[in-house]
């Protein structure tokens, strides 16, 4: 019998590595990045795609794309910019750009902005020039590289700042968008959002767009099942029946990092201890809390310790 027989319940990427040893398959899981569509995130591409492909004018509408920690707010923006590489033309200027993603530092503040701008175009300049020189440096910069979009990550960092800082980074960002001209893609959590309440030209640039946390449904079991495809395993889980999705499902709470990170664990353990599929006993078996009893026991080890 043929791999893709034999294993007919995977995905090709999994079939190719499933006749490696155990440790060799935990690696290659560990090392996927693949896209993982469902409709929400699928909804909020065909948004940024719209975004990216209007023709350019002095207001460009934005989107402000908001997820829990962990529910795939990065990711989508990292499958934004691999859908828009770059272009590599000898005959232009400089390389057409048509999406670039910065990710907010902690405590940023109007300097950091431009100084990561110059980093992901891997232009020169002098870190201790005043912030007006890196401004105009910015815009010319992506201007001459034709970008169509700038994607912001991270923003509930800002949070971190003070007051006039926090308004100097979205003053910096709105500047930027407005000089290229292009439209601006925020990703954030929702407290994160709270950032652009101080702000009414952000709140009306920045159209809401919203990953929400899965429901114990359809859409989750066949998140599951994409899942499944992925696991390199030689027998098939049982990870989309009704006992163990909706255990997986109470386990994550229903974020898509938290059911990635939860499967990672569990095929360790079974493919460490002889097993080949996923199944109640490992699920019970793996050390595991959920989100919320984390965040309970961090808060009380740290009130202890302060």
């Amino acid at each position: 019998m043929s791999v893709e027989t034999a294993y007919s319940y995977l995905e090709a990427p999994a079939r190719n590595v499933i006749l490696l040893d155990p440790e060799e398959r935990i690696a290659w899981f560990q090392s996927q990045q693949d896209w993982i569509p469902y409709a929400a995130a699928q909804d909020a591409l065909r948004l940024v795609e719209e975004a990216i492909n209007r023709p350019r004018a002095p207001r460009m509408k934005g989107y402000l794309i908001v997820a829990e920690s962990n529910n795939g707010k990065s990711r989508l923006a990292r499958e934004c910019v691999k859908r828009y590489p770059k272009i590599d033309d000898p005959e232009a200027e400089s390389v057409v750009l048509r999406t670039l993603l910065i990710e907010l530092p902690p405590n940023p503040d109007e300097g950091a902005i431009y100084d990561r701008v110059l980093d992901q175009l891997c232009q020169p300049y002098r870190p201790k020039d005043p912030v007006s020189i890196k401004r105009r440096q910015v815009v010319n910069a992506l201007q001459r590289c034709g970008l169509r979009a700038l994607l912001v990550d991270e923003l509930q960092r800002v949070l971190s700042a003070n007051q006039n800082r926090r308004r100097q980074v979205l003053e910096a960002l709105r500047n930027i968008a407005g000089e290229v001209p292009l439209p601006l893609i925020v990703f954030s959590t929702p407290r994160g959002a709270n950032a652009l309440a101080s702000s009414d030209e952000m709140i009306n640039r920045l159209h809401p767009v919203e990953l929400p946390v899965w429901q114990l449904n359809d859409d989750f079991r066949m998140l599951l099942s994409n899942f499944l495809g992925l696991l390199p395993l030689r027998e098939k889980s049982l990870i989309t029946g009704k006992t163990l999705g909706p255990l997986i499902h109470y386990r994550t709470e229903g974020l898509i990092g938290e059911v990635r990170d939860l499967l990672d664990v569990a095929l360790q353990h079974a493919l460490r201890n002889g097993k080949e599929q996923i199944d109640q006993v490992v699920l019970d078996s793996v050390v595991w809390a959920r989100p919320s009893e984390r965040k309970r026991l961090i808060k009380r080890y740290g009130t202890k310790v302060a």
